[in-house]
């Protein structure tokens, strides 16, 4: 077997963590542009659409802790090469569907994809820096992770955009290719030098229950993951409602060519790149996390808003330009504060956990947001998002202490 030195073994944790970002982002990019002008131009309405996201965060909650719990026990290349393998599936049934309920299908599949590499890459990645010595490099590779998957989606928008104006019916194509091909060079080159992917041979399926309780007890033993986690719930409610209908509002309300859309996310993604470093920069304590996390919430109410309320294109456009660039920095931002807190054994499951109580956000928003945007219209289905996200902030607040004098105890109380 050829040796590694520690700079080679970095290289290739990193570079297969940094490659499988990369062509995610680079497979989601390419649908996004056009996916929900795809089922428009197949003849669903509003609340279908609605629908289909629905089943597809709800085949996430279903299949989420159990996955992660796989990933665990078995061993999480094992789970992110099968995600990669069950999304060009997915993507496969979308383009042959001729009909709502085999879309429903597709979303199902997608969505168990999902849940296979959720938890699984993070946890892959920070215990195999962990068992080459390089554990303190965790928070970069997240922040440089998080750029590698922008620069994918940037790259994958703008071919989505002209793919989507020209090959409507074949939008999911290029997603169902980027995904199998990413999944057959893990397959090849992913390393594992941590225990806890290669003693697999100690493992069982009896380990599924204490692994499970394991992973709920790492979220729930410390208060600060444990805020964060049912804030994520209000989060993921309020950017449902604009990730749904922001094309058809755009398009509806200003006539808004689609291939500018690409341009939208392709900007957006440009800030992220350059800003995201900077955000993750230093270790930041609990006290200053919370109060960061809040600001951005609190300022993404006011741009929701501003998307739903303002008459002028300009305005609106450049409203979700700045609701795009705060998920960029949400997404490594939560990931690394949880992987500071959950044990190597129960990692891949504890964020599986996370993962499950944003997908429930998401199902939820579903056919609420659907049922208001028939019987409202869509300015009022943004301005709902906006304040379920304005009181998933205030709780936030309330139960973190965030804004009593100079902290407190807010740190000791986070960390107990």
């Amino acid at each position: 077997m050829k040796s590694f030195s520690e700079e080679d073994r970095l290289k290739r944790v990193t570079g297969s963590y940094y490659l499988a970002r990369g062509l995610y982002g680079l497979a989601l990019g390419a649908i996004l542009p056009a996916y929900v002008l795809f089922f428009w131009s197949r003849g669903l309405n509003l609340f279908e659409i609605a629908v289909l996201a629905s089943i597809f965060e709800g085949s996430i909650l279903l299949f989420e802790v159990p996955t992660g719990a796989f990933a665990d026990i078995f061993g999480r290349k094992k789970s992110v090469i099968s995600s990669h393998l069950f999304q060009s599936l997915a993507g496969l049934i979308f383009i042959l569907s001729p009909s709502f309920w085999l879309f429903a299908i597709a979303e199902a599949t997608q969505g168990f994809g999902e849940t296979l590499k959720t938890g699984a890459l993070e946890a892959w990645m920070v215990d195999n820096l962990q068992a080459i010595g390089e554990g303190d490099k965790q928070s970069q590779t997240f922040a440089r992770g998080e750029k590698f998957n922008r620069l994918g989606f940037l790259l994958g928008i703008l071919f989505g955009g002209f793919w989507g104006h020209n090959f409507l019916s074949l939008v999911f194509l290029p997603f169902t290719a980027f995904h199998l091909a990413c999944g057959f060079y893990l397959l090849r080159y992913m390393p594992e030098y941590d225990r806890q992917s290669t003693k697999e041979s100690q493992r069982s399926p009896l380990k599924l229950r204490e692994t499970l309780t394991g992973g709920l007890n790492s979220i729930t033993a410390t208060k600060i993951v444990l805020f964060m986690v049912i804030f994520s719930l209000f989060i993921a409610f309020a950017g449902e409602t604009v990730d749904q209908y922001y094309q058809i509002h755009l398009f509806d309300l200003f006539s808004l060519d689609p291939r500018y859309f690409s341009w939208m996310l392709i900007l957006a993604s440009l800030v992220v790149i350059l800003s995201v470093g900077r955000v993750m920069s230093r270790r930041l304590s609990a006290k200053g996390l919370v109060r960061l996390l809040g600001t951005i919430e609190a300022i993404k109410v006011v741009t929701i808003l501003g998307f739903a309320l303002s008459g002028e294109a300009m305005i609106a456009v450049l409203a979700f330009i700045f609701l795009e660039v705060f998920k960029g920095w949400e997404r490594p931002l939560l990931l690394d504060t949880i992987n500071r807190y959950i044990p190597s054994a129960q990692r891949a499951t504890a964020i599986s956990f996370f993962s499950l109580v944003t997908s429930g956000g998401e199902v939820l928003a579903g056919p609420i947001i659907g049922a208001i945007a028939l019987a409202f219209g869509l300015k009022v289905t943004f301005m709902t998002g906006a304040a379920v996200l304005a009181l998933g902030l205030t709780l936030f607040i309330c139960a973190s202490g965030i804004t009593k004098g100079r902290g407190g105890n807010l740190l000791n109380r986070l960390r107990s």
